[in-house]
């Protein structure tokens, strides 16, 4: 790693050193009411209960493959934990070689979040990068936040070309690092793009401008909107690059400038943000807001701005935005407030349901130590159920089709995202069910709506591929097709896996086709494969699906650009199980079928995609 760039890192973690967010205050998640979920349950740790596998780290396993360095950097509902926690659930053995597995896969999920140094390619700062044409700096716009990223406005055309038309050669060091964090997120950005010039060669520019943007900005303090705005556009970047704990550090300190700058108050005559239309500022506060909860959402980490410090009036004109009527500055801020409020409310009731949210948590099968309280769930999930409906409506408010249509993508793939989240850490309990053993209404309910949403966002994926809508460098589009593709493996994984394509096993197949359809030099969807990758080998005496095969067979987006339409394989490839295709497959070839000659992984996702929890007929919600 290059001096300037390991300079840029330690001043931004001696910053975010400082920013304590305990002292923002929390909300009390104490105020338990009993329920029959909750009520008398005890909160115990360690070992096994009842012959049932179960996760803690009081295990007898070695503490350095139980909890690494790096895992304990995330939170026991982040997907990072959830992904190893359930893994082991599902172990026959535990040994040395079971150790190495674990390791591994928790190796492959902690470089999913975090890349290591060695993976992260710098640009020498000696070298100069020159700004793009104003013509392809409104194309790299375009591709941002007009296509892929509508519902992030950190910045408008209007307000980009009063940048450009402001610029020259003498420019200053805050303008110009903006210039660059909008060309970084656009050469991410477009796979149409990426398919002309290369991917290779559009990610050495992305790279280029992020790092010339970083060395413009002095961190210690905020110049003004236009640096927000500009580590706004880096967070962004790092997400498309899948640095998600890079786009937490900045997202903290975002949230800090924001702050600093008084947006998250009324307008006072002679501050500094008063040069901005008052709705621009609002929105502004709900893109930092959003990122923020999303990155702690996906992390679970501590939020680094708390609601009660937002003024109550700001407060609620970003609620009161459902019912503005349609007009040219709210076409988009209602479905943008409606989509915050989604990530809020998830956000919300993980804290809430998982009170034991802390590093010794327990996912166990036995119900009384599970550490989950479902007495506030039920009103998390009927506000997640007023606002999937929300947010259908709130996309007719927009003008434009195109962005209409956009919008309602983002949307959708945000109602399932919140879902797999809310709902994954339930999915241990697929296992008892599999093997017919009590399981609560409540518990298996929510195990149901997780299969459920999993096996339709799969199928919204496969559909907007179609429709040529799926973008590689998106993390939201990828990271939710991922959890829904890890849940459906999880099923089978209960179930004792299949030796034949079971309707479970082909959706699974699919959804890992649409992340290979989506690699793109390193980004995501490839990170993405080596976690499945390394889940294999955890879980191959269970499920198996030749990954190298699939993506042998599947052209990427960028490389295919109009001409891919599907997941579905070629006769070839398709109807092949896992077994003839990999001869060291570990899988039973004993198939559980059940009535019809139906697997019983089949069963269950028949029954899950029949229940209905709560959404609407418009294809949002379980």
């Amino acid at each position: 790693m290059n001096d300037g760039s390991s300079h840029s890192d330690q001043r931004i973690d001696a910053l975010l050193r400082r920013l304590d967010p305990s002292i923002l205050g929390e909300e009390d998640l104490n105020d338990v009411q009993p329920s029959e979920d909750s009520e008398g349950h005890r909160r115990t740790h360690g070992g096994t209960t009842g012959g049932h596998p179960q996760l803690s780290t009081a295990s007898t396993r070695p503490k350095g493959v139980r909890q690494t360095a790096e895992s304990c950097s995330f939170g026991p509902t982040s997907g990072h934990s959830i992904i190893c926690r359930l893994s082991l659930a599902f172990e026959i053995c535990d040994d040395s070689e079971s150790d190495k597995r674990s390791l591994r896969l928790a190796e492959s999920v902690t470089e999913l979040l975090r890349p290591s140094d060695s993976a992260v390619q710098h640009h020498d700062p000696g070298v100069g990068i020159i700004l793009p044409s104003q013509s392809e700096f409104r194309e790299l716009y375009r591709a941002c936040f007009e296509e892929h990223i509508i519902l992030y406005q950190v910045i408008t055309e209007t307000e980009l070309e009063s940048v450009l038309q402001n610029s020259s050669p003498g420019t200053g060091a805050v303008a110009t690092a903006l210039l660059h964090s909008i060309a970084a997120l656009g050469f991410a950005c477009g796979r149409h793009r990426h398919s002309e010039l290369g991917c290779d060669h559009n990610i050495y520019l992305a790279k280029a401008h992020a790092q010339a943007a970083r060395s413009k900005l002095d961190l210690p303090r905020c110049e003004g909107i236009l640096s927000l705005q500009s580590i706004l556009c880096l967070v962004l970047y790092f997400l498309s690059r899948s640095n998600i704990t890079l786009a937490y550090s900045y997202s903290t300190l975002a949230c800090n400038w924001l702050l600093q700058l008084g947006l998250h108050r009324e307008s006072l005559r002679g501050s500094p943000n008063t040069s901005l239309p008052e709705h621009r500022r609002k929105e502004i506060v709900i893109v930092a807001l959003k990122l923020q909860v999303y990155l702690t959402l996906t992390l679970d980490l501590p939020l680094a701005l708390q609601r009660k410090q937002i003024d109550s009036e700001m407060w609620a004109s970003v609620q009161s935005r459902f019912d503005s009527d349609p007009s040219e500055n709210v076409d988009r801020s209602s479905p943008s407030s409606c989509h915050f409020l989604l990530l809020e409310v998830t956000k919300e009731g993980l804290e809430k349901t998982f009170t034991k949210s802390t590093n010794d948590m327990t996912i166990s099968n036995e119900e009384a130590q599970d550490h989950i309280d479902l007495s506030k769930l039920g009103s998390v999930e009927a506000r997640l159920q007023e606002l999937i409906e929300r947010a259908f409506n709130s996309t007719a408010r927009i003008a434009d089709p195109r962005q209409a249509k956009a919008t309602k993508l983002d949307l959708e793939m945000t109602t399932y995202s919140c879902q797999l989240m809310l709902y994954m850490p339930f999915l241990h309990y697929v296992e008892r069910m599999a093997k017919g053993m009590p399981t609560s209404r409540t518990r298996s309910q929510r195990v149901l709506t997780c299969i459920k949403v999993a096996s339709k966002t799969i199928t919204f994926c496969d559909n907007q591929l179609r429709h040529k809508t799926l973008e590689p460098s998106s993390w939201f589009q990828t990271y939710t097709l991922f959890l829904a593709v890890l849940t459906l493996m999880f099923l089978i994984a209960a179930h004792r896996g299949t030796t034949h394509p079971s309707e479970a096993w082909k959706k699974g197949e699919q959804g890992i086709r649409i992340l290979a359809a989506m690699r793109c030099h390193d980004n995501g969807a490839s990170k993405c494969l080596k976690v499945i990758r390394a889940l294999i080998d955890q879980l191959s005496h269970t499920v198996e699906f030749d990954i190298d095969a699939i993506e042998r067979t599947t052209p990427t987006l960028c490389e295919a650009c109009g001409d891919r339409t599907s997941t579905t394989p070629s006769a070839s490839v398709f109807g092949q199980s896992p077994a003839t295709r990999d001869a060291r497959m570990m899988v039973s070839n004993v198939v559980q079928l059940q009535h019809g000659g139906k697997s019983a992984a089949d069963i269950m996702l028949a029954e899950a995609n029949d229940f209905v929890l709560f959404g609407n007929n418009y294809g949002f919600g379980g």
